[in-house]
């Protein structure tokens, strides 16, 4: 990670000051990380890691990916004969989403002859009944199989595309039948836009899956519906030959779909708006008031759920330049911190986060056949990103790395397939030949990942770039460490709680990118010693599976929760103090703080500002989570984003926290936004064993 220089200048008659926070630690200066395994680190009612919510895969069990043979995969076979039980099974991993099934029972629905735009209700409970049966009567074996696996399908996502449920009449739906009709464009008080199409997904989810409950034919009943996925990009920014909606329509369109589904479903969770690329900064937060924000107010309490996508942009082109835009680090803490805040604030209530896609685009390599260098810019988001997840087991409701099987419906071209794919040909890869279908580099997402699981415990780093995390599952102990840095770190470890010969033996797994640019994997045993010291690569994942002689018990725990202000996307005046209420905590005897401020900026603003709570001068920390943003573009306009967002996390004194709280934050120059301001307290059952 390169030094990041934050400039406020405060010009007096003889000397002219430039405020600076660093995002690198000292060089040469070891990250110290400690795991205490005695400590349970609980966060509202969550302490586990639950593999269903993180460890997913962008699939459903009767996809046609999973075999070879067929039109799907260009008729050539899969190298290995059990592709499904080497995934799901050998990795324990499970379903994610579905987006295209719904969209083959349109084509096939009739039109309702006494109401026109309408889908047939004797058409769809008809096709839902056969549908049911014939998934558990079907003969084929492969049918068998996808029976087998239900059991890893109980958290599906399904969803919708624009075409052709957008109701302007440009998209046909019934198009395998003899009269081709749309669904209605109608919008008044009686029926309000989109009213035809959520009758239809209410319909869709009522009559083609079993109740979650119940022991009937058919496949288990969805867990979600994301009414559209991503549809400002394409129905709103770039309509191509349809007439372009409005926002207003789209945000009440998800209002309206979800009063109809409800009129024939209460199990399904309904969600939206499933932002693409949510970028609440831009335009000095106008993009988060007239998009982002305008949904919530529209359409927001109509969802169990807020759906988004969180996307890196390691390598996109402006111009002659190459742009590298991360959200990993603190502007993905900023995105979701706006979303939590303004439930808080305007609904006194949070409504779960789901992140349906989350990864890495890939701008600066299409129209360029695989490489393993392209899978790396995945993976490295993926690993970064869902450490931020399990931080907030109580928020984030599911989240779903972009992993598709073959997506040979993703094509771009005869010789340019998909660019996001678990499953490539044998001759894509350098140096090989051969059509059937391997395993691409992404497939080491799910062999560092696996078998983590059981409780969380207390970690801590002291550099934030260096995201830590470590679980326990009765005798075996797993950590990870992921590094937010773009340079080697040296890494200096501790563990609390578990004596030298408790330790039956380590197994280290990494995986980083090799100066070839070839994705490196490796697994190695340590024996029985644990590793006090280690090198952890640039942006690389280390996952140390360690185990245990004896069960280890937790005799101390941290009680973890988030208070947020009475306001925010408060405008930043020059020395002006901004003072936030932070009330209702339970303090206890010892614990942490960290205050968490949102804040939206220029690069040539400052991030350090004078804070005190409760009366008291704090310190602000010399560093923060992620990269600079700005990525070192000093007399290289466009190398960064175009300006700061992000979150600093700053620790202060726990004796100064009361139930009630006041916030005062002054800047010395104008401009940008404080986005948000949160307190985090983590309460302690006990002063706790630490080093």
């Amino acid at each position: 990670m390169h030094s990041f220089t934050l400039t406020a200048l405060f010009v007096s008659t003889v000397t002219l000051f430039l405020c600076s926070l660093n995002t690198i630690a000292a060089p040469g200066t070891p990250v110290k990380i400690q795991i205490n395994t005695e400590v349970t680190h609980k966060v509202g009612t969550f302490d586990q890691f639950e593999r269903e919510r993180y460890i997913t895969i962008h699939e459903t069990n009767n996809g046609h990916d999973w075999w070879g043979k067929n039109p799907q995969s260009l008729n050539q076979e899969n190298e290995l004969e059990n592709l499904i039980g080497e995934v799901m099974d050998k990795r324990d991993v499970y379903f994610g989403r579905d987006t295209g099934s719904m969209k083959w029972i349109v084509i096939n629905t009739e039109e309702d002859p006494n109401r026109k735009g309408w889908a047939n209700s004797d058409t769809l409970k008809k096709l839902g009944g056969d549908y049911r049966w014939w998934y558990n009567n079907n003969p084929d074996e492969q049918a068998k199989v996808a029976l087998a696996y239900e059991k890893r399908n109980s958290r599906l996502i399904v969803g919708a595309q624009q075409r052709p449920y957008w109701p302007d009449g440009g998209a046909k739906v019934g198009t395998f039948i003899k009269k081709p009709w749309h669904f209605a464009t109608t919008d008044t008080p009686e029926e309000p836009l989109g009213s035809a199409v959520g009758d239809f997904m209410g319909q869709y989810i009522a009559q083609f899956f079993r109740g979650r409950n119940s022991d009937s034919v058919g496949q288990l009943k969805p867990k979600y519906i994301e009414i559209m996925n991503e549809p400002l990009f394409e129905l709103v920014e770039y309509p191509g030959n349809h007439h372009a909606a409005t926002v207003d329509q789209v945000m009440r369109f998800h209002a309206n779909v979800a009063d109809e589904i409800r009129k024939h479903d209460k199990e399904v969770l309904i969600g939206g708006y499933t932002v693409a690329f949510p970028n609440y900064e831009v335009d000095n937060f106008n993009e988060w008031e007239t998009i982002d924000k305008h949904f919530m107010e529209v359409a927001g309490k109509k969802m169990d759920f807020i759906s988004i996508h969180l996307y890196d942009f390691p390598n996109i082109p402006y111009g002659s330049v190459t742009r590298e835009q991360y959200r990993k680090g603190s502007n993905m803490e900023a995105t979701l911190d706006m979303l939590d805040a303004y439930m808080a604030i305007e609904w006194q209530t949070l409504i779960p986060i789901v992140v349906s896609e989350y990864g890495s685009q890939l701008h600066g390599m299409y129209n360029q056949p695989w490489s393993s260098e392209r899978d790396w810019l995945q993976l490295k988001a993926f690993n970064a990103m869902i450490m931020q997840f399990l931080e907030r087991p109580d928020r984030i409701e599911q989240s779903l790395p972009f992993i598709p099987l073959k997506a040979e419906w993703g094509r771009n071209a005869p010789d340019i397939p998909y660019y996001w794919r678990l499953m490539i040909q044998q001759k894509e890869r350098p140096g090989q030949t051969g059509e059937k279908w391997t395993f691409s580099d992404l497939i080491y997402f799910y062999d560092l990942w696996n078998g983590v699981s059981g409780k969380r415990l207390d970690t801590r780093a002291t550099d934030p770039d260096i995201q830590v995390d470590a679980y326990l599952n009765d005798k075996t102990l797993y950590v990870i460490a992921n590094s937010l840095e773009f340079a080697d770190s040296a890494l200096d470890l501790s563990m609390l709680g578990i004596q030298a010969k408790n330790i039956k033996h380590v197994t280290q797994r990494v995986l980083y990118l090799g100066d070839d640019k070839i994705v490196k994997y490796k697994e190695k045993s340590l024996g029985n010693q644990f590793p006090k010291n280690l090198t952890l690569q640039g942006e690389a994942t280390i996952v140390l599976v360690i185990e245990l002689e004896n069960a280890v018990k937790q005799k101390y725990y941290l009680q973890e929760s988030r208070h947020y202000a009475d306001k925010m996307t408060q405008t930043i005046s020059a020395n002006k103090i901004q003072s936030f209420k932070v009330n209702g905590l339970d303090v206890a005897k010892q614990g942490d703080a960290i205050l968490r401020l949102g804040v939206g900026r220029d690069f040539t603003k400052s991030l350090t500002p004078t804070i005190k709570i409760n009366g008291s001068l704090i310190n602000l920390p010399d560093d923060f989570r992620g990269y600079d943003q700005n990525h070192n573009a000093a007399g290289e306009k466009g190398k960064a984003r175009n300006s700061f967002f992000g979150v600093l996390e700053i620790p202060f004194p726990y004796r100064l926290l009361k139930k009630d709280n006041n916030v005062d934050v002054t800047f010395a120059d104008d401009g940008g936004k404080i986005s948000t301001v949160i307190i985090q307290n983590i309460q302690h059952s006990a002063v706790l064993p630490r080093r």
